[in-house]
């Protein structure tokens, strides 16, 4: 059984994930990838963040995981025709050497859009912590905090309608949106050192709220009724989010700067 959450529609994540390749621009920047360096992108969704990476890592080593197959699929697409290599991995079984790449453990772990959609951040960060070199840093971004709780709870007031109760009733959550101060201390605990992390307010407005809020956010939703009624379902959260007009969702997003000591 898988750790995360949901499944993905890969070729739908890369058409809408502009937002997401924009908040990890500043991630890759805080990063400062040294050419040739090794670097492990862990959930790399449809590749489209990776080929930056790769882009400023053109004589490294880039490796690229994902949890879903979709998005492997798609980010194979993404990063053909250069030296990245991609694989499917579930990121609380990460094991470097038992991939056979070529490297036991890299420079620099980075991640985006990630971490929250994962259930055990303990053992996520000791998975991590395990895949670094001695000295090895990690740069990474996931929702934290109050991260789009404008959109869950209008979610939430559609879900309680007669027509979508019954289906709805027990479906999980993403709620792993943690503060900084529990994570530092999950990052501690791993075993990681020069720990920095705080929170920053990033909203965002999409060209398709509809696309947008069906195939991202509340894709698990949309699956579990089916076409049709889930369609229904998505457009009646974006009326409540003020669709036809300018729907901002109310992202926030968790930093992570972290090291593995020397």
């Amino acid at each position: 059984m898988s750790s995360v959450l949901r499944a993905w529609d890969g070729d739908a994540y890369h058409r809408l994930s502009t937002p997401m390749v924009d908040m990890a621009i500043p991630v890759l920047d805080r990063l400062a990838l040294i050419d040739g360096e090794s670097v492990l992108d862990a959930g790399c969704g449809s590749g489209r963040v990776t080929a930056f990476v790769v882009e400023r890592n053109p004589h490294g080593r880039v490796v690229a995981v994902d949890a879903d197959l979709s998005m492997v699929r798609a980010a194979s697409e993404t990063l053909g025709g250069t030296d990245a290599v991609v694989r499917q991995v579930d990121l609380l079984e990460l094991d470097l050497p038992a991939l056979e790449l070529g490297v036991d453990a890299v420079d620099a772990v980075f991640s985006t859009a990630t971490f929250h959609w994962i259930k055990d951040h303990d053992t996520l960060f000791r998975r991590l912590f395990g895949a670094l070199v001695p000295g090895g840093r990690m740069e990474a971004q996931c929702g934290g905090g109050h991260n789009i709780e404008r959109v869950h709870g209008v979610a939430r007031q559609v879900a309680a309608k007669p027509e979508y109760r019954d289906a709805l009733v027990d479906i999980e959550q993403v709620t792993n949106f943690y503060t900084p101060d529990q994570t530092e201390q999950r990052l501690r605990d791993a075993g990681f050192v020069d720990l920095k992390c705080w929170l920053e307010d990033v909203p965002v407005v999409s060209d398709d709220p509809v696309g947008y809020l069906s195939a991202i956010i509340l894709g698990q939703h949309r699956e579990r009724l089916g076409e049709e009624v889930g369609a229904r379902y998505v457009r009646e959260v974006a009326d409540g989010l003020g669709y036809p007009g300018t729907v901002t969702f109310d992202y926030v997003r968790l930093n992570i700067s972290a090291r593995r000591p020397a």
